[in-house]
């Protein structure tokens, strides 16, 4: 027994299957052309019928925004390959200048007199203060609108991101970012200005001063050290779980 199709029916087959079984013929035009839920529903069950083909699932437009409307599709992804432009750029930046400053620069100022070093240091340590925050501020704006444009911001705090490689190489990524944060914060605005009244000679010094400003000094150059060291661990970190996200995470 032939089974009667409705012609919703009829039209919805034919939509789901042209493609494939015939792709140069045209389905026909529904009578109902102003009912726009009943063409709305049609693309929808198209769009279903053609997700088994991407490996993380099919969305519609409408689900991400107006971003990824077709008009829309090309200005966003030019902003996005700008923005991880600058992403990368910027953690290159930091992770170098890091390693630069801690196994080329401080070993260099030991064998040049301390008078020499104590200036270079001085102009040296601020252009990495300036170079270092521009690129830890440059990262956090740069991965939080690619992360906003798509409008998928939420997944930031949806347990279910961590469930997956990536979305734990992300987490890995934010935290060593947030103690790379933590850490400059304290050398920048803690330990350098206490090394720095340190370094400042004192009129008419006495040699118990001279002796005591410089042992000061010796301690605070160790503990910078030690924080420069947690710098180059923690930003290096952050760079290999940020770049293991595009090859399916760590583990």
């Amino acid at each position: 027994m032939e089974t009667v199709l409705t012609e919703s029916e009829k039209i919805s087959r034919c939509f789901l299957t042209r493609r494939k079984n015939s792709p140069g013929s045209a389905c026909p035009r529904p009578n109902r052309t102003g009912n726009k839920s009943f063409l709305k529903r049609l693309t929808r069950q198209g769009e279903r019928a053609s997700c088994s083909r991407w490996r993380w699932g099919c969305h519609s437009a409408a689900e991400f925004g107006p971003f990824f409307e077709p008009r829309n599709i090309l200005p966003v992804l030019t902003l996005l390959l700008i923005l991880r432009l600058i992403h990368i750029i910027a953690a290159a930046t930091l992770v170098g200048s890091v390693i630069f400053n801690y196994f080329l620069l401080r070993p260099t100022l030991k064998l040049i007199p301390p008078a020499h070093a104590v200036v270079i240091a001085q102009r040296v340590g601020s252009l990495f203060t300036y170079t270092g925050w521009t690129a830890l501020v440059l990262l956090f704006l740069s991965g939080l609108l690619r992360v906003y444009n798509p409008g998928r911001l939420w997944l930031l705090v949806s347990f279910d991101l961590y469930a997956h490689a990536p979305g734990r190489a992300l987490a890995l990524m934010l935290l060593f970012w947030l103690l790379t944060v933590a850490s400059s914060t304290y050398m920048t605005f803690a330990l350098r200005p206490k090394l720095m009244k340190k370094l400042a000679v004192s009129s008419n010094p006495t040699l118990a001063d001279v002796e005591k400003r410089r042992q000061d000094q010796m301690a605070s150059s160790a503990r910078l050290d030690r924080f420069q060291l947690i710098n180059l661990i923690t930003s290096t970190l952050a760079l290999v779980a940020g770049a293991s996200i595009a090859m399916g995470g760590l583990f």
